[in-house]
């Protein structure tokens, strides 16, 4: 759970934060409320899952684990909503793979709701952490075209992904950008 807490917090200080700040603000004009609700959304699942799947795992202060799961499926929900929202749209650079995790976290996460209603709760178990996986999942394809030094992107992919995002938005916009890509000797 600290493990999940401690880089919950990382990705908010380098990828988040950032969002909010001058450089990036008008990028984001138009949907300022839907990056708000994204990022609270996406901050309160990472860390109520992390609880949740905790207790459930320990059954340590079980009484806390249905709160913490409501306010897993609460914000994962909203964050959720919002990627599958924002995956549609064209200037935007998400796109369909944002859009199929979305999705797939939202039903997912009804499987689990559906089985502990159905009070099965081996099933419920299974369907959380294939919910939590996916809800990690998103952080880690964010982090990785935002955050990875750009060498190993280079080396992996042929090509930093930050360029790839960064062109892409001044394709949309009109606007004309210097490719960083550099050969791999």
């Amino acid at each position: 759970m600290a493990l999940a807490a401690a880089s919950s917090l990382l990705f908010i200080w380098l990828i988040a934060v950032p969002v909010f700040g001058p450089a990036k603000w008008a990028r984001h004009a138009g949907h300022h409320a839907l990056l708000t609700g994204h990022i609270v959304g996406g901050t309160v699942m990472l860390l109520a899952g992390a609880v949740a799947l905790r207790i459930g795992l320990t059954k340590n202060w079980f009484r806390w684990h249905r709160p913490a799961g409501y306010a897993y499926i609460a914000g994962g929900t909203i964050a959720a909503s919002v990627a599958l929202i924002r995956s549609f749209d064209t200037k935007h650079t998400p796109g369909l793979a944002t859009g199929t995790l979305a999705a797939f976290w939202l039903l997912f996460t009804a499987m689990a709701y559906r089985a502990v209603r159905n009070r099965i709760f081996d099933e419920h178990r299974d369907w959380m952490i294939r919910s939590y996986v996916l809800a990690w999942t998103f952080v880690f394809c964010r982090f990785w075209t935002r955050a990875a030094p750009a060498g190993l992107q280079r080396r992996w992919f042929g090509h930093d992904l930050g360029d790839v995002d960064r062109a892409d938005h001044a394709r949309r916009n009109g606007a004309a950008v210097e490719s960083r890509r550099t050969e791999i000797a």
